[in-house]
């Protein structure tokens, strides 16, 4: 199964998929499945389990609200570990409290918990936004705006730090298709991309396709989108592209791109800057 393998990007890949699964029939399937990557003490995949479990303790919040208070245990000091064991309690931030007084499941005190339970009680009984999403909030740029985008939408198939993902989403980092030109860039972005592509002379196969986002985003928010990644991703860009440029850009190639309309684009690009 993907989400036990060694890949820990393809065990939070497969643990986002899984949440549509959350139907009482594989409740102890999942709750397995949850033990069992817990005990490989890998940091990334237990960031990712503790935001996917919402879905299950809404099925079953007494099977999966004690993994949330191990995780909660195990990362008992760090503040981004709560916030996430905390976003996937859905309203019932009482019982999970109530179960981490229980002295017989925590012989330690964990107050960055109970601070941040607190005041997301507190934030939901006043009808405000949970304290975890409004909380040391830094002003919105471009770059804040298309890194939630990246990361709702991008990451779990091209990694967190935009490393790739084995079989499913080429690296990134570093990517000619990230650092060459814009109007190409939006324009995957726009139509989706069929593989198998090169990225920098290695061949990546990968399973299905990319989908496209044209539909999904406003020119603005993929304009936001192409400036995170060139800030997050490459160290030195080719060019910019704004939001005018990408409208005039939706209906120039309906449909999914392959490797080979890419390199077609590519020239016609370097032919126009000449």
């Amino acid at each position: 199964m993907a989400a036990n393998g060694d890949n820990p990007m393809l065990s939070a890949h497969a643990l986002t998929l899984l949440e549509k699964y959350n139907t009482i029939e594989n409740v102890q399937s999942m709750a397995a499945l949850a033990n069992t990557l817990l005990n490989k003490n890998d940091s990334v995949i237990n960031i990712y389990l503790a935001t996917s479990l919402g879905p299950w303790v809404k099925v079953s919040s007494g099977i999966f609200l004690p993994i949330l208070a191990k995780i909660s245990q195990i990362y008992r000091g760090t503040a981004i570990y709560q916030e996430a064991v905390t976003s996937s309690l859905n309203g019932i931030e009482e019982k999970f409290q109530a179960l981490l007084n229980n002295p017989i499941l925590s012989k330690t005190t964990n107050g960055l918990i109970d601070s941040v339970l607190s005041s997301t009680i507190k934030n939901r009984n006043d009808g405000k936004m949970n304290s975890i999403f409004v909380n040391e909030r830094v002003p919105n740029d471009a770059r804040t705006n298309g890194l939630l985008i990246f990361s709702t939408t991008c990451s779990t198939c091209h990694g967190t730090a935009g490393e790739g993902i084995e079989n499913i989403g080429p690296p990134l980092k570093g990517s000619q298709y990230v650092e060459g030109p814009s109007e190409r860039l939006a324009t995957i972005i726009l139509n989706g991309l069929e593989g198998p592509v090169h990225v920098n002379g290695v061949l990546y196969k990968f399973n299905g396709s990319m989908p496209n986002f044209g539909n999904n985003y406003t020119d603005s928010q993929i304009e936001d989108m192409i400036k995170y990644l060139h800030n997050a991703f490459v160290s030195k860009p080719t060019d910019a592209i704004n939001a005018t440029k990408i409208k005039e850009l939706r209906n120039k190639k309906p449909g999914t791109l392959t490797e080979k309309e890419l390199s077609a684009m590519t020239y016609k690009i370097e032919l126009k800057r000449k």
